[in-house]
């Protein structure tokens, strides 16, 4: 039994039902509880399976506070950056929406799905990937498949994949693997995900949110991102590859 559970596929399988199998269960309640359960399954799954304690990728320390709260403020400038330069090449308007309502939900479902998902993809796939076959190949396979599962989503394009893999995959990839710590991807993406609600537009390829509000975005899929929303745009793929390059190159030195 103690040599099938140190095959790296099966850690990956199990690491990967245990986190999900318990957002799903839990996001039946509420979505609140499905962040609790999801951590409480992987601290399990580390314990039990991996015999290992406490979790080093997600110590709550002092560095862990400042990723966090960096990896939040980051996401928004990202993601603002994006939709600046989609402003000035194509044609975008703004109105009001929900306004400040609509944030509370806008950040719980964030919350939702960045921790959620930094647990499947980086902290199970990525790092275990990265134990046996090497931080880079593993950052290569875990972006690829993370844009590869965004083909199950509505409205997704060959395009609109590429885009995340590279952009998303990479980026959160190099963030987790440089700290070490899930807190500064997991900062990142929340604020990514929370930002574009915000702006009313469509989340990869799912139908846009009530946001603060209402954007119309015209113009060829390049500049707008088409039905898949900006973050297959070029300026989403640009502004955050020009961030995963900072972190690459910390990655390097290390």
């Amino acid at each position: 039994m103690g040599r099938i559970l140190s095959n790296t596929a099966v850690r990956i399988g199990l690491g990967a039902a245990s986190v999900a199998g318990a957002a799903i269960l839990a996001g039946l309640v509420s979505d609140a509880l499905a962040i609790v359960a999801c951590v409480a399954a992987y601290c399990g799954y580390v314990r039990y399976v991996e015999k290992r304690w406490p979790p080093a990728e997600l110590a709550p320390t002092r560095a862990a506070a400042r990723e966090l709260a960096g990896g939040f403020a980051l996401g928004v400038a990202l993601f603002g950056a994006t939709m600046l330069w989609i402003a000035l090449a194509a044609d975008a308007r703004f109105a009001v929406a929900a306004g400040a309502r609509a944030l509370p939900r806008l950040l719980l479902l964030a919350a939702v799905a960045a921790t959620v998902e930094e647990l499947l993809f980086r902290a199970v796939l990525l790092r275990l990937l990265a134990g046996w076959l090497g931080r880079w190949w593993a950052l290569a396979i875990s972006a690829a498949i993370f844009g590869g599962l965004h083909l199950l989503n509505p409205h997704a394009t060959i395009v609109g994949v590429v885009a995340i893999a590279v952009e998303a995959g990479i980026l959160l990839g190099a963030a987790f693997l440089a700290t070490g710590r899930l807190w500064l991807p997991i900062g990142l993406h929340m604020a990514w995900n929370a930002t574009e609600g915000a702006f009313g537009v469509a989340i990869s390829g799912t139908d846009a949110p009530a946001g603060v509000l209402e954007t119309h975005l015209s113009g060829p899929a390049i500049w707008t991102g088409g039905s898949f929303g900006p973050e297959a745009s070029l300026a989403a793929v640009v502004v955050c590859l020009a961030a995963a390059a900072v972190l690459l190159r910390k990655l390097s030195t290390q």
